[in-house]
């Protein structure tokens, strides 16, 4: 059972906010865990075309936020860690997301506004059936936003 504080209830309102806020641009799928209680989390999934999703839940010690397909990045529970979420939400959203591809090779990387930087990849199986000595050479751009 989740902790009945101030981070429980900051994840179950940003979850509600983004239930309209995205309303027409994306599928929001709540985690509602412990009903009548604020969702513990929730999937975002864009409509737009290459548009990245995320997604966020709360544990009772720790937070996780991610981008879809990739492995989730643990945060602390606490403030920091909500506004790390709003952060990799806001920066998907936006089109903020920063996108290398190359060699069967997706990396991702966002940007938080304290200037530090969150990385996750993922590779395909060309990717693994690719796999040579050193880094692969990536082509990086910015993924669209929602609207």
């Amino acid at each position: 059972m989740l902790p009945d504080d101030e981070v429980t209830a900051q994840v179950g309102a940003l979850c509600a906010d983004l239930v309209s806020r995205l309303f027409g641009v994306a599928t929001v799928e709540l985690v509602l865990d412990e009903a009548p209680r604020p969702a513990s989390g929730a999937w975002i999934t864009p409509y737009a075309v290459g548009a990245v999703g995320v997604s966020w839940e709360q544990f009772d010690d720790f937070l996780v936020a991610g981008i879809h397909g990739c492995e989730p990045w643990e945060l602390p529970r606490t403030m920091a860690g909500v506004a790390t979420v709003r952060a990799v939400v806001d920066a998907a959203v936006t089109g903020a997301v920063e996108v290398g591809t190359g060699r069967g090779q997706t990396h991702y990387r966002v940007r938080l506004p304290d200037g530090s930087v969150l990385e996750a990849a993922r590779s395909s199986f060309k990717g693994w059936l690719l796999t040579m000595p050193g880094k692969p050479r990536l082509v990086w751009s910015t993924t669209a936003p929602y609207a």
